[in-house]
């Protein structure tokens, strides 16, 4: 059921004005809310949504507790209906699915131009958490020669995605580190970087020396895709009810963030269908 927008964004305003009522319903209402609100900024709250179109039981290395796989294996009607309601009304979770759509269509066309001037190609992705959008370009490029190395923090993201990508997996390296540690100190040069789903959690300052910290590791002429999240009707909703914490960003400010870089200017911007992901090229010449 797919309400009518403004009594989607009346119905969202009264959860976080009564949250002490609205915050115990989201997590009654379906198990699958309940895991995004735990698992909020994490890799594993974002693969429920981008995995909630498939019909497909999540992955039972998703979850550590074995009974939340379980639980997400068997569900009644009430589980069902309001899995549905909330994916089909939050406008952050539709737009999550169209952020990692173009992810995909940029990351192939940067490979398409890459392929052009000739170069090995080599894809970084920074804070992969599970890499979906990477894995399965690559799933489609790997017996090209395309490959792919990962960066996150987290042991479990870099499991998952080895697992997304088991047929492939001599294409895909995995690194476990702090990427402001990593990137000032490998000498190894990649011809597209990916931070899709990152910039959101950092401050500006840290920002702007990450997008410093790229620039060093781009070959000449290689490509940045990366991401920030806008200001939206839905920003209370999502960080009371949902509890995701974000740093919402305007086009004007990663404009004259990315100024403060080597970058110095956007080459793209591709918008989701609402405005509220904002996706930018940027390439090094």
């Amino acid at each position: 059921m797919r309400l009518p927008r403004f009594i989607w964004y009346l119905f969202a305003r009264l959860l976080v004005s009564f949250s002490e009522i609205g915050i115990p319903f989201f997590l009654w209402s379906c198990k699958h809310v309940a895991l995004i609100r735990k698992y909020a900024r994490s890799y594993r709250a974002l693969e429920l949504m981008y995995t909630y179109t498939s019909k497909k039981t999540p992955n039972p290395i998703l979850f550590p507790d074995p009974n939340e796989n379980s639980s997400m294996a068997h569900q009644g009607i009430k589980e069902t209906f309001f899995t549905n309601f909330w994916e089909r009304n939050v406008d952050n979770a539709r737009e999550v699915r169209s952020r990692l759509a173009i992810t995909k269509k940029e990351l192939h066309q940067a490979i398409s131009i890459q392929r052009q001037i000739g170069h090995n190609i080599h894809i970084l992705s920074v804070g992969s958490g599970s890499a979906r959008a990477v894995i399965e370009v690559l799933a489609e490029n790997h017996k090209n020669g395309v490959k792919a190395t990962l960066l996150d923090i987290s042991r479990s993201a870099l499991r998952y995605s080895e697992e997304l990508a088991k047929n492939f997996r001599e294409s895909l390296e995995t690194c476990r580190v702090n990427i402001f540690q990593f990137l000032p100190e490998t000498e190894r040069k990649f011809q597209i970087v990916e931070m899709v789903g990152l910039a959101e959690y950092i401050e500006e300052e840290a920002l702007i020396l990450l997008l410093e910290n790229i620039w060093d590791v781009l070959a000449p002429g290689g490509i940045l895709i990366f991401s920030h999240i806008a200001p939206n009707k839905e920003m209370d909703f999502i960080s009371v009810i949902v509890g995701w914490i974000m740093i919402y960003r305007t086009k004007e400010e990663i404009k004259r963030i990315v100024a403060n870089t080597p970058f110095k200017k956007i080459e793209r911007c591709i918008s989701t269908p609402l405005g509220i992901h904002h996706l930018y090229v940027l390439r090094k010449t």
